[in-house]
């Protein structure tokens, strides 16, 4: 229980020897998380965010563009457009990211999970290189913790439903209903994602909304209606 899947876990050591902040990787080291002593995260998004801002005042964002997935947090594009960058959402994985930063002519993307590519920098995630990002912006805002400011991150839930068989979203008026329903309890302040696992027999359901009454709500009526649904149909 460590790395970047455990980064919460060292908190309490980054208090212990009065750290600012420390830095946690996967195990092939190409993601990177930082951590402050509280033991709140800084992911991806917000180091995307901060890494664009940074670029833009020295006129170096690469098209005016940032490349995040699916899973980026909603607050955080609606940051960005305040600031006049275009973000592009990906499919999930890093090697979308690389496709779509190619494709549209962008120099840095990633996800939440701390997988963040630097085109000018590597082809792909590098967590040294990632490292060093957060620390140069934290030097630019006057510490880390700043690095927090400017975003208003939505609450974000996730739930996992094992199935038999992928029945095809987008084919299915069934699907579709439920999720419009679902937009209508968190009132378009948010987004709902309806994906399946690309390795596991998983429907994953992804619900970010402004208000988390309105995002436990929106939750506890998909994963109901969903399961009801596939147990109709398998």
């Amino acid at each position: 229980n460590c790395g970047s899947l455990h980064a919460d876990k060292i908190g309490k050591d980054l208090d212990k020897y009065g750290c600012e902040f420390g830095f946690t990787f996967d195990g092939d080291a190409d993601r990177c998380l930082a951590v402050l002593p509280s033991g709140k995260i800084l992911d991806g998004d917000y180091l995307l965010y901060n890494e664009a801002l940074f670029r833009k005042r020295r006129g170096k964002l690469k098209n005016n563009l940032v490349v995040g997935t699916v899973m980026s947090n909603y607050g955080v594009e609606k940051a960005l457009a305040r600031e006049g960058i275009s973000f592009y959402r990906a499919k999930v994985g890093d090697k979308y990211v690389y496709e779509a930063l190619k494709e549209k002519g962008g120099e840095i993307g990633g996800e939440p999970s701390g997988h963040i590519i630097f085109l000018d920098k590597s082809l792909t995630g590098d967590g040294l290189i990632t490292a060093l990002s957060y620390c140069q912006n934290a030097l630019e805002k006057g510490g880390i913790e700043k690095l927090l400011e400017g975003v208003d991150m939505c609450f974000q839930k996730i739930v996992n439903i094992k199935v038999k068989k992928k029945i095809p979203l987008e084919d299915s008026k069934d699907f579709q209903g439920i999720e419009a329903k679902a937009n209508e309890i968190i009132s378009g302040s948010g987004r709902i994602v309806l994906r399946y696992s690309g390795t596991e027999p998983l429907l994953r359901i992804m619900v970010e909304a402004e208000e988390e009454k309105k995002l436990n709500k929106a939750v506890e009526f998909l994963t109901k209606k969903i399961k009801d649904l596939l147990n109709k149909e398998e």
